[in-house]
């Protein structure tokens, strides 16, 4: 075998050889690329995605408050109805005794009639944090 034929097919090992390198550092960098394109598209969505998480736990935060006021104002509401039924009932029963002294007297009440009493109950729901209606 001569030299030249010798060198030419060390030629055509070394040219094989870089194409072929060549093509595998090719598809590796096509890979890194297609890689980074999709971190950068993810972290891009999730900027927006973030801001609107944010602002959701700020109305949470605000939302979590105001059932805690209402919360109170109803006991309170509660509260005062219970005062208040229970006020109305012993006027109602102060009613009734005047108006029978009035017919005892022998005279009309005001409405032109004694009254009859009337009595009512009422149901007392309360509302506990955490609990489910």
């Amino acid at each position: 075998m001569n030299w030249s034929a010798l060198a030419l097919v060390a030629v055509a090992f070394i040219a094989a050889g870089s194409g072929w390198g060549g093509a595998k550092f090719a598809r590796r960098k096509e890979k890194a690329d297609a890689a980074s394109i999709i971190t950068a598209t993810a972290m891009s969505l999730l900027v927006p995605l973030n801001v609107e998480v944010a602002k959701l736990q700020a109305s949470v935060l605000g939302l979590t408050d105001q059932v805690g006021r209402l919360r109170g104002k109803v006991t309170t509401l509660e509260t005062a109805n219970r005062t208040l039924r229970f006020e109305n009932s012993g006027l109602r029963d102060r009613v009734a005794t005047l108006e029978r002294q009035i017919v005892g007297l022998g005279h009309t009440p005001a409405n032109g009639q004694p009254s009859t009493v009337t009595t009512s109950t009422t149901e007392v729901v309360t509302v506990t944090e955490g609990a489910t209606p």
